[in-house]
């Protein structure tokens, strides 16, 4: 079962960031790269919670939890 779908998620962040950058008048309130890469690595660390999350018989889709990780996990991987 698959709660986000994730090329329509990475669709969004790329307008959003497009939007975002062409109305920033200066260069250092842009978003660059490391900070989209690191959004679509906390996109995937809650993909894949609440994959883990789905799998109890106590999901419910209707109140989805809230992404549980730490500064280590996103260290490791926007490393």
């Amino acid at each position: 079962m698959s709660i986000i779908h994730f090329s329509t998620v990475f669709k969004a962040l790329d307008v959003f960031v497009d939007k975002h950058n062409a109305f920033s008048d200066n260069l250092s309130s842009r978003l660059r790269q490391p900070v989209i890469a690191t959004a679509r690595e906390i996109i995937r660390i809650y993909g894949a919670s609440l994959f883990k999350a789905s799998k109890e018989t106590c999901f419910d889709t209707t109140s989805i939890p809230p992404l549980k990780t730490n500064n280590v996990q996103l260290a490791k991987i926007s490393r």
